[in-house]
């Protein structure tokens, strides 16, 4: 009864009451997890940040030409940056998007592997789209960071 109890909670983090003949025990899944909260994705969400605001810079760099062409048009400085604002966003929504299909399916092919036995992964939960929220939000933010930075104009480049 008790493995078949632990079994329960551990797939499905319920809280089990059991009647047994030594007395009635509470099974509860807080006892097999543990949570370590937003400092730990403090550094990786700061290197994420300075990864996409050099892939920007890096794009920014590499276009000087276009830019120099855009402004020669007639195009105001906050136009160019808003076309460069709106590729990020277009960026960042297929990476979330594409990111979310590649972890179901990677989890259903694993979900039948002994290494994730007994491992149950809801994608479909807030935390997953906190996630999609949060990877949109470090895309703009580096973008914004960026914007901010003093321009060169594109004839001294």
């Amino acid at each position: 009864m008790q493995a078949a109890a632990q079994d329960l909670i551990d797939r499905f983090g319920l809280s089990l009451f059991s009647g047994e003949p030594e007395g009635t025990f509470l099974y509860h899944a807080s006892d097999t997890m543990s949570y370590s909260g937003v400092p730990n994705i403090l550094i990786p969400l700061a290197i994420s940040v300075f990864i996409v605001l050099n892939t920007m810079i890096g794009a920014v760099y590499e276009r000087k030409r276009e830019i120099a062409v855009y402004t020669s048009v007639g195009l105001a400085p906050s136009h160019v940056s808003f076309l460069f604002i709106a590729e990020a966003l277009a960026f960042a929504v297929l990476s979330v998007v594409f990111g979310y299909l590649l972890a179901q399916t990677t989890a259903k092919l694993f979900a039948e592997t002994a290494l994730w036995s007994g491992i149950t992964v809801n994608y479909s939960s807030l935390a997953g789209v906190a996630a999609m929220v949060l990877v949109i939000a470090v895309v703009l933010l580096s973008v914004s960071i960026h914007r901010k930075w003093p321009e060169r104009s594109p004839s001294r480049m």
